[in-house]
């Protein structure tokens, strides 16, 4: 998968999480859908609608995140329109973090890593009035155990203020586990 896919298709994902349970936050994405309307990027936007309503009609391993994740998908089998899902790309257009509670996306980072097939992670922080309160990191093929780097893989990172920071198993996908847990 190329980069520019992986990285609209998840910050419009995340997007749609954050603003079916956080509707009165803002968001500040990497992403904005104004290099994806012209006629030479058809087939990029095609394959973002493609990946992402394939991402909200996978069922979750947990039916407590089954029951958290379908509270995003309102929009039958069809799945979501293009307009939609550039409309969710661009929700992460927020201008300022200094005031009230947004959250900060870097949908892919460490993008070399991606492609490889090898580490890259995706990172999600809510500031309040400007200060981190919390981040959050999936690490989609970081071991869970590094003394079996072959093992299991999906591991998640968070740290709260005033709480410290832990590692979380990942049985989620990244995205739908990143917005479940803050």
């Amino acid at each position: 998968m190329d980069s520019a896919v992986a990285d609209y298709t998840a910050q419009a994902l995340i997007s749609k999480l954050i603003f079916a349970h956080f509707p009165s936050y803002a968001l500040v994405g990497e992403e904005d859908s104004a290099d994806l309307h012209s006629h030479s990027q058809t087939p990029l936007r095609e394959k973002i609608v493609e990946l992402a309503n394939e991402s909200l009609s996978t069922p979750l391993p947990v039916s407590e995140d089954e029951e958290r994740w379908t509270s995003v998908i309102q929009t039958g089998k069809e799945g979501c329109s293009e307009k939609e899902w550039l409309e969710a790309i661009d929700k992460g257009d927020a201008t300022s973090t200094s005031s009230g509670k947004v959250w900060a996306l870097d949908p892919i980072d460490g993008t070399k890593g991606f492609l490889r097939k090898g580490q890259y992670a995706v990172c999600l922080a809510l500031l309040q009035d400007g200060k981190p309160v919390l981040g959050v990191m999936g690490c989609p093929n970081l071991p869970v155990d590094y003394n079996n780097p072959e093992g299991e893989k999906g591991v998640v990172f968070v740290a709260e203020k005033g709480q410290g920071a832990f590692q979380v198993r990942s049985h989620l996908s990244t995205i739908c586990t990143l917005v479940l847990l803050c």
